[in-house]
């Protein structure tokens, strides 16, 4: 397992930060030797408390972090995506994949299909087939596997000639069985 150092440092500061004043606030460190005057006493009491609280927060920046890196959201793959592909791309002779879209953790594929669905055998046949050929793609390529491990839902939304003609096709990790 490689070691996020992001994590550990946006995390670590503030925990050893604490770790610190809680340390000035219980006597365990002093900064001089001399006895403490009334207001080097009152900070001491007010570190007590406020030590614990910074590394509470340390550890719920880590936390969040360490869940940022891991799960980003759909948004933030859908924008590398575009930003490392050109669209529109020819998938065959009527399909064209036109974008990518996040929202939540759905990652949607965006598709134009120049033909209507009368010509391709109606909606029913069309969604069917569409979800058949998804299923198959998504479950035998490693990359889709490890998105949907990873909490994502893939889906496909299908423009066709007709313009209130759209399908979409959603694969989730229980549809890989």
């Amino acid at each position: 397992m490689a070691i996020e150092w992001i994590t550990v440092i946006e995390g670590g500061i503030p925990i050893l930060g604490g770790l610190y004043a809680t340390a000035l606030g219980y006597g365990f460190v002093h900064t001089s030797r001399a006895m403490p005057n009334p207001q080097t006493q009152n900070a001491g009491r007010l570190f007590r408390w406020l030590g614990p609280l910074v590394v509470l927060f340390g550890i719920f920046t880590a936390w969040q972090t360490h869940a940022h890196l891991d799960h980003p959201p759909a948004e933030q793959l859908a924008q590398e995506i575009r930003r490392r592909m050109t669209f529109p791309v020819k998938v065959d002779a009527i399909t064209q994949a036109t974008g990518v879209e996040g929202k939540g953790d759905t990652l949607i594929y965006e598709y134009s299909i120049a033909a209507s669905l009368q010509q391709l055998g109606g909606r029913e046949r069309v969604q069917q087939e569409l979800e058949e050929q998804e299923r198959k793609s998504v479950c035998t390529a490693p990359d889709s596997l490890k998105l949907l491990r990873r909490g994502y839902t893939l889906a496909r939304h299908y423009t066709f000639r007709a313009p209130a003609d759209d399908l979409l096709v959603t694969v989730s990790v229980n549809s890989c069985g």
